[in-house]
């Protein structure tokens, strides 16, 4: 699988594993879009959040934090936020982990690297908080290094968008197939210390 970001006619490949990670069962993919940072990827009329709303995403790639704001009441899954962008055209998603964590993330052991995803049907990848902030270079405040999470702490604050067509690019490629075969679930190592 690749992940390629950057300027539309200089994208650089990022590194799986440390940069990026593909949503594990997602169909294969050959795209290339223009990147939308889309918050939380929220859509919830009744709570008046609309992370979407002043942008269009038709033939783009969207980019949201993973989990909800502080004020949000009601849950959101990952799946949800999938439904919300593929319903307004997006092609694909990348999901990142925002710089703040909420005390039960820490305790989690929740981190700015990518993470395992499977399950959601849609070409996306799970990326990292450094190059979700190198996404977000150049729209915007570019007196602002933080920008990320200045973004972050305005949705953890109140339920207005703070969406933004980025001046980056994202492009997508693998092939998936599906192979039969035996499937090992390890559940945990524990070390030995005598022979037995």
């Amino acid at each position: 699988p690749v992940v390629r970001t950057g300027a539309a006619d200089q994208l650089v490949t990022a590194q799986l594993g440390r940069d990026y990670l593909p949503v594990f069962d997602s169909p294969s993919a050959d795209l290339q879009g223009h990147v939308v940072f889309v918050g939380y990827g929220i859509v919830d009329p009744a709570q008046e959040i609309d992370d979407y709303a002043g942008v269009d995403v038709k033939n783009c790639i969207v980019l949201f934090l993973r989990g909800k704001p502080d004020h949000y009441p009601s849950p959101v899954s990952h799946a949800d936020k999938i439904r919300f962008a593929r319903d307004r055209g997006a092609l694909a998603y990348l999901t990142a982990t925002g710089p703040i964590l909420s005390p039960y993330e820490i305790r989690r052991g929740a981190t700015g690297r990518p993470s395992a995803l499977y399950g959601q049907l849609s070409p996306g990848a799970w990326i990292s908080t450094e190059l979700a902030e190198t996404l977000l270079a150049g729209s915007g405040d570019e007196s602002n290094p933080d920008r990320l999470r200045t973004l972050q702490e305005q949705l953890n604050n109140a339920p207005s968008a703070r969406s933004r067509l980025a001046n980056r690019y994202a492009s997508l490629h693998w092939k998936t197939t599906i192979e039969d075969g035996l499937l090992t679930n390890v559940v945990g190592m524990i070390p030995g210390t005598g022979p037995d």
